[in-house]
């Protein structure tokens, strides 16, 4: 099969000239023969390489330099796996959207190589942390904030002694459990006022608060709250009791008493007595303002001689129907005109 097509024609004895040469030459074109149509084709009697016919087999080794190659013509699929090699990355052009999740694996990271400005705010949770991978040397001085730490994860063992101060305490939350015996002393109570200690009158179960001192020799206040001083006890002892004489007997006072006009119905002087009752003649019943503890008290009575009729000089007196409240009186004159009277006075004393 022909290759070339000829410029010139001869024909048998034909003189050949100079100028049918050039033309023979010069005119001459490639003939289909000449290509395979497969990796190369005619075109205006040219050999040309035919779109496509350039394939693996055709390229040496080493044959495709970058200049051969146009710009963002090399896709993902024209490359090997595992052929990226670090050289070829140009310094920061990895960026977060080109790396899959998941994909950074600890191998892959230098140590020492993450610093806070390649971890985004809130990145780093707790699914990617190791188990017992964040030492101390990992956490940067005062980056550990309140809202970092988990309800109920600061331990005793993981408080310094000594460094829970004052301002750290939340107000009325030191209970008496949280207190050791014998840790309150008294510099830590604060201060009391001048002539007061600290105590509860209020008559049940309350909070301590100051009750007063009192010095007075006669007692005058009479407060059923304060508390008398060690001098005005004894004074008001020394200057309002018996006199203690010879013996060791014991003394005991008089719980009340009361001077009593039986005629005129009338109460005259009394202690620890709210009325007397005139419940007949030469009858009478005592009150107590405050109770006895119990009806087992003694009663010593005396009275005028004076009765309400005729001579009589004597009164006999009886005390009966002894209660916690009260007691009952019955006064009788006696001589020659004997029976129940109405002395003008009548006189008693309650001991127990």
């Amino acid at each position: 099969m022909a290759i070339l097509n000829k410029g010139q024609t001869f024909s048998d004895g034909e003189q050949v000239t100079s100028t049918k040469l050039n033309t023979a030459v010069d005119g001459a074109t490639f003939a289909a023969g000449a290509v395979d149509d497969v990796s190369t084709q005619l075109s205006g009697g040219a050999i040309i390489v035919k779109d496509g016919g350039v394939t693996t087999a055709k390229i040496a080794d080493d044959g495709v330099t970058t200049a051969k190659i146009a710009d963002s013509n090399i896709t993902t699929s024209k490359i090997a796996d595992n052929n990226v090699i670090t050289s070829k990355i140009a310094d920061s052009n990895v960026t977060t959207a080109k790396i899959t999740d998941s994909g950074v694996t600890t191998t892959k990271i230098a140590d020492d190589a993450v610093t806070t400005s390649k971890i985004a705010d809130s990145g780093v949770t707790t699914a990617k942390i190791a188990d017992s991978n964040v030492t101390t040397a990992k956490i940067a001085d005062s980056n550990i904030t309140t809202a970092k730490i988990a309800n109920d994860n600061v331990t005793t063992s993981k408080i310094a002694n000594n460094n829970v101060t004052t301002s750290k305490i939340a107000n009325s939350n030191i209970t008496t459990e949280k207190i050791a015996n014998s840790n309150v002393t008294k510099g830590k109570i604060e201060n009391v006022a001048n002539m007061k200690v600290l105590g509860n009158t209020s008559g049940s179960s309350a909070a301590p608060q100051e009750v007063s001192i009192l010095d007075e020799d006669n007692m005058s206040s009479n407060s059923n709250t304060a508390i008398p001083t060690q001098q005005s006890v004894k004074s008001y002892v020394g200057n309002n009791s018996i006199t203690k004489t010879n013996g060791t007997a014991p003394y005991y006072g008089c719980r009340a008493w009361g001077t009593y006009n039986g005629q005129t119905n009338t109460l005259k002087g009394n202690g620890n007595i709210s009325s007397v009752s005139r419940t007949g003649t030469g009858y009478y019943t005592v009150y107590f303002s405050t109770q006895m503890t119990s009806s087992n008290y003694a009663v010593t009575i005396g009275s005028s001689a004076d009765g309400s009729f005729g001579t009589a000089y004597n009164s006999n007196m009886r005390v009966y129907d002894k209660t916690t409240s009260s007691f009952k009186l019955e006064v009788e004159g006696s001589g020659p005109s004997g029976g129940k009277s109405n002395q003008a006075e009548i006189s008693f004393a309650v001991f127990a």
